[in-house]
């Protein structure tokens, strides 16, 4: 599975260097801004909770919402909404 793959291979980074990591959750625009920012939340600290269990630091994760306040696609199609619907990971040095 690529997912899995792709913590692996981030988490061995992490073990390497003293980077932190920045987890963003996005959402679609469906719902209020409230309920979006709640989502995106979840859906970043779902990440950190599988950055964890591999062994990185919480302290090196830091998580954020921007809830549906920066589409990369339209949300006037399924594929689009699909397409906001994510966790963006950032690596910043200490």
């Amino acid at each position: 599975d690529n997912v899995r793959a792709y913590f692996d291979e981030v988490a061995a980074y992490l073990a390497d260097n003293s980077d932190k990591v920045l987890l963003t959750g996005h959402t679609d625009d469906e719902g209020s801004d409230e309920y979006n920012t709640e989502l995106g939340m979840e859906r970043a600290m779902a990440f950190k909770r599988s950055l964890v269990k591999r062994g990185v630091a919480e302290d090196r994760i830091i998580v954020e919402s921007k809830g549906r306040s920066m589409p990369i696609a339209s949300n006037d199609t399924e594929e689009g909404r699909q397409l906001n619907r994510r966790v963006e990971l950032r690596l910043t040095a200490e």
